[in-house]
């Protein structure tokens, strides 16, 4: 879980506020062997998003792991995240590349990631990438 967290988080694009959509090629490696992107926000106003969202909410065990998160990383992940695109160098290799398009409390998510023993933070222009 420790992995997949670090994983999960491991390339934040913080600072910029857009709105979710469609894939943004440009923000993917050209090396890239897979893809996978999930349009948050339209997923959750579908017809599926709105059934799988209200079944989960009717299970403690989802409220509690939404509690959590929201308590360890400042953010619903219900609410809060617009977009998410994976990808990776390798079929199969646990390498991965997350961008994560949400509104979080920053200082939350930079605390945790920086306890990760394989936290990095990069400059990229004016960016930091972390």
């Amino acid at each position: 879980m420790r992995n997949m967290t670090a994983v999960a988080v491991g390339l934040l694009v913080c600072g910029s506020v857009a709105l979710a959509g469609p894939l943004k090629t440009e923000q993917v490696a050209g090396d890239a062997k897979w893809v996978a992107h999930i349009d948050a926000n339209a997923l959750l106003k579908s017809g599926i998003g709105k059934f799988v969202l209200g079944e989960a909410e009717k299970k403690q065990e989802f409220l509690t792991g939404i509690e959590q998160i929201r308590k360890v990383f400042g953010f619903d992940p219900t609410k809060d995240v617009r977009g998410v695109t994976i990808y990776g160098p390798k079929v199969g290799s646990p390498a991965a590349t997350v961008i994560l398009d949400a509104t979080m409390d920053q200082d939350k998510v930079l605390g945790v990631l920086s306890n990760n023993p394989t936290y990095e933070k990069t400059k990229y222009g004016d960016y930091a990438l972390h």
